[in-house]
């Protein structure tokens, strides 16, 4: 027998409102623009994206768990990716043709072996400078499609940390040195350096240290770090650091649902995100 009829419409992606939360915070027309078909223009919204600021000519560099290098967001059809397994501080060979992937580094012993630690890395990469081959980013602006990362004209030089998943399914990342991880990124062309690992200690550290010391020596390097996600009281050791920047994180937009706070408001931060007392 027959129970229900109804038309079958075909599902889509929601989540883009990073775009218009970051750039202009504008809830009229940044909610709606986010949900239209790719590429979406943004064109109320996305004010930095107006102006020509998509990040075109920057390299950023991004440390973590493990790059799928290969998906539409990094891919090159022209030139394939080097992998390169050089510890640091010794220098990288940068790849100047490739579009998206100045360097792939598996910056500690066997990190390319850790297949099932890419997700976070992945992740974050994206987010940074993912630029989708459907629609890549040119000079007239950002042609972002769904799940494209706010600076869609950077490259990017990514550092591999990533180690095998245990029990308790997460990772090490078994870096000796931060300080020389900085310095190998610098010279690849890196000015600017995104971390979203830490410990959540608290307390300034040696690690923190050698980061305050490293950016201070090299002058024109912008470190930033995730605070944690451990609640209010405290940020990471290595966020706790002087020389630089460490983001919290704010709830998404969503009218439509609650939380500790009440309606999600990207002006809150979200429950979970670690934060100073």
């Amino acid at each position: 027998g027959i129970s229900v009829v109804e038309i079958r419409e075909p599902m889509e992606p929601n989540n883009d409102n990073i775009v218009w939360i970051g750039q202009s915070y504008d809830r009229t027309h940044g909610p709606a623009e986010a949900l239209a078909s790719d590429p979406k223009s943004y064109t109320l919204s996305g004010t930095l994206w107006a102006r020509g600021l998509t990040g075109t000519g920057q390299i950023v560099a991004v440390a973590d768990t493990g790059l799928q290098h290969d998906m539409c967001f990094f891919h090159d059809p022209q030139v394939p990716v080097v992998l390169q397994t050089v510890l640091p501080p010794a220098p990288l060979v940068p790849q100047p043709s490739h579009r998206k992937l100045v360097a792939v580094n598996a910056a500690v012993p066997n990190a390319f072996s850790a297949a099932d630690s890419y997700r976070h890395g992945t992740h974050v990469a994206a987010t940074v400078a993912g630029d989708s081959t459907a629609t890549p980013a040119n000079g007239s602006g950002a042609g972002h499609d769904h799940g494209d990362g706010v600076a869609p004209g950077a490259r990017l030089v990514f550092e591999d940390l990533g180690s095998v998943r245990n029990s308790q399914c997460t990772t090490g990342l078994g870096i000796n040195s931060i300080g020389d991880l900085l310095a190998q990124e610098h010279g690849a062309g890196a000015r600017i350096a995104s971390n979203s690992f830490g410990s959540g200690t608290g307390q300034y550290s040696g690690a923190a240290a050698e980061i305050d010391a490293e950016t201070r020596a090299l002058g024109d390097l912008l470190v930033v770090f995730s605070a944690g996600n451990d609640g209010p009281g405290r940020v990471t050791n290595i966020g706790s650091c002087k020389n630089c920047v460490t983001v919290g994180a704010t709830e998404n937009y969503d009218a439509s649902f609650q939380d500790t706070f009440g309606i999600l408001d990207p002006e809150n931060m979200v429950v979970w995100s670690s934060r100073g007392t």
